[in-house]
């Protein structure tokens, strides 16, 4: 007897293998999209805990503004001239027709905040502020 595989038997397994691999990848794409737009929402909430951070440490003002057209947020020192930047995937739009800026005073306190964000599955994310606490919060919307 000969022990092995037939040429047939190789075949099916591997058209078996194509077939799962082309279902189950739509899924994974859906998945990669999600993560992006959770991830963003996440940053920009970890940027306004930043600036609230940097306004009672240094004493300073802050700002947090978000551009929907160029896709950017930025963190400025409004007493120090510094700068930091960061983009938005191109996959994930902010829900604004204009330029948001929120500002964070030197005492902690800050302007109420919400920014809507969505990917191109239709999938969103309001980032907003806790009116009591100022602590900024991520959460998806129907």
């Amino acid at each position: 007897m000969r022990r092995g595989i037939t040429l047939i038997e190789l075949l099916v397994v591997m058209t078996l293998v194509g077939l799962l691999a082309a279902v189950a990848a739509p899924s994974i794409g859906s998945g990669i999209e999600t993560v992006r737009l959770r991830a963003s929402g996440e940053r920009l909430a970890s940027t306004m805990r930043l600036a609230r951070t940097r306004a009672v440490r240094l004493r300073h003002y802050m700002q947090v503004s978000v551009d929907p057209k160029s896709n950017e947020v930025s963190l400025r020192d409004l007493e120090g001239n510094s700068v930091s930047t960061w983009e938005i995937p191109p996959t994930v739009a902010v829900l604004s027709d204009r330029p948001m800026a929120f500002l964070v005073y030197p005492d902690g306190g800050e302007q109420a905040m919400r920014v809507g964000l969505r990917n191109q599955r239709g999938r969103t994310l309001e980032v907003s502020t806790d009116p009591f606490t100022l602590f900024p919060s991520v959460r998806e919307l129907p």
